[in-house]
């Protein structure tokens, strides 16, 4: 490995065990204080749609089965909670669940940390509860979605760096890292799907270039698996599927069509595999392997509204991520690098876009950002790693520097806005008046160091 790629990685790797330090030392004690429900709803990172997530792991390991009827009581009808959400029940007389199983079976490793961690401090005399809602469970998969999101970083930057400069590619790599809505999934809702989801796209990406080089059965095998994975995460990344597929028909002549369609049917009964916990929750909860949990409703086919999912101060991917615009830039000079894969990833990237834009709630209701884009933050940072390096070849990669340190800050600042309640977690905001509090907002942060 060459020295710029080992000093990337180490200042990645630092970088993971300030924010692991950070995450430890502020939201985690917060938590466990109980000061942070004025932050983030109620004193636990286990809400929303992120309860819906765990609720499953929860379920399995103290009542096994998957009906989640008891954990959605907890965490949405709790004492003093605002209004009572009724738990609705299917056909098969289980909970509705919308939410896939993937983030449960990922956790799954932590989990097991945090229930021996609550069994030993039980056993020690402390008040510290067994029963998978107190927080050594709480704090522990949380700590499983930064290293999930670290490592999707790590292989972010082994992507990149394949076409463009270590130097762009740490910088693209930070900027998708912090830059993005990823730090409000990591710090403000860690139980959502977000990183885990970036993660598993960026392997998926990752095998498939690895693919491309060897071609054996054992990595055909490996990225069906991965595909399976990303699909349990959320099931729309299912799309990615495509960028193997159309690699493959369109490309290494000097390869057998057979052979090269026998590698795709493989990686098709891999994925099929590892996503049939899926397809097995959804017959026992829907009495369907397949089945749209949401509703037919949820998706208005005819009706998009890009526009509005890019540029909205409704959470728009570019007003509310304004690094991403470098991505944009970027995209036509990876293409020329890179023609198959990336119009393939360019054609997944207008497929999630019109996606995106189709479903009922286009601004993903109550978050940050345009967080249903975290499977596409891949493809972008290839187009920021691009625009960086095109800066170092004409000898202004300082400017690079700057614009990176720019958009970490801009970005710190307002998610510190967002968490504070200085703008609207879900209507549409004042994007002027918010621009002018970020100084505010350095300001106030300043005078609390001092």
């Amino acid at each position: 490995m060459e020295t710029g790629h080992k000093g990337a990685l180490l200042v990645l790797t630092v970088v993971f065990a300030a924010m692991l330090t950070a995450f430890n030392f502020v939201t985690a004690r917060m938590i466990a204080s109980g000061k942070a429900g004025r932050l983030i709803h109620r004193d636990t990172i286990v809400h929303g749609d992120g309860a819906r997530l765990y609720a499953y792991l929860r379920s399995v390991w103290f009542d096994g089965d998957v009906n989640t009827a008891n954990e959605l009581e907890h965490y949405f009808n709790y004492p003093g909670s605002r209004e009572p959400v009724p738990i609705t029940t299917t056909s098969t007389g289980y909970a509705w669940n919308h939410t896939p199983v993937g983030c449960s079976l990922l956790w799954s490793p932590f989990f097991f940390l945090g229930h021996a961690t609550a069994v030993g401090m039980h056993d020690a005399g402390r008040t510290v509860a067994v029963d998978g809602y107190s927080h050594p469970y709480v704090i522990a998969i949380a700590i499983g979605t930064h290293v999930y999101c670290f490592l999707g970083v790590i292989l972010l930057f082994i992507i990149c760096s394949r076409y463009f400069s270590p130097f762009a590619s740490l910088l693209a790599a930070l900027t998708t890292w912090l830059a993005s809505f990823l730090p409000a999934y990591l710090f403000l809702y860690p139980s959502m799907s977000h990183a885990q989801s970036f993660f598993s796209v960026s392997l998926f990406i990752w095998l498939w270039l690895k693919v491309r080089e060897r071609g054996s059965i054992l990595y055909w095998c490996l990225l069906g698996a991965a595909g399976g994975l990303m699909a349990l995460v959320r099931t729309q990344n299912i799309i990615f599927l495509c960028v193997p597929i159309l690699g493959t028909l369109g490309g290494a002549p000097q390869i057998p069509l057979g052979r090269r369609l026998s590698g795709v049917l493989l990686m098709g009964v891999c994925a099929l595999i590892v996503f049939s916990p899926q397809m097995y929750v959804w017959k026992l909860t829907y009495g369907s392997f397949l089945t749209i949990p949401q509703g037919a409703g949820f998706l208005r086919w005819g009706r998009p509204a890009a526009w509005d999912v890019l540029f909205s101060s409704r959470h728009g991917l570019l007003s509310w991520t304004p690094a991403l615009i470098l991505a944009f830039m970027g995209l036509p000079a990876f293409l020329k690098k890179e023609r198959l894969l990336g119009l393939s990833l360019l054609m997944v990237l207008v497929l999630q876009l019109y996606l995106n834009s189709i479903v009922d709630d286009w601004w993903a209701g109550t978050g940050f950002g345009a967080r249903r884009f975290d499977n596409c933050l891949p493809i972008l940072a290839l187009g920021i790693a691009a625009t960086y390096d095109w800066m170092r070849t004409r000898g202004i990669g300082w400017l690079a520097v700057v614009l990176t340190a720019g958009f970490i800050a801009w970005n710190g600042l307002f998610l510190c806005q967002y968490a504070l309640n200085w703008v609207s977690h879900s209507d549409p905001i004042d994007m002027a008046k918010m621009a002018r509090d970020q100084l505010r907002m350095a300001f106030s942060i300043i005078k609390r160091l001092g």
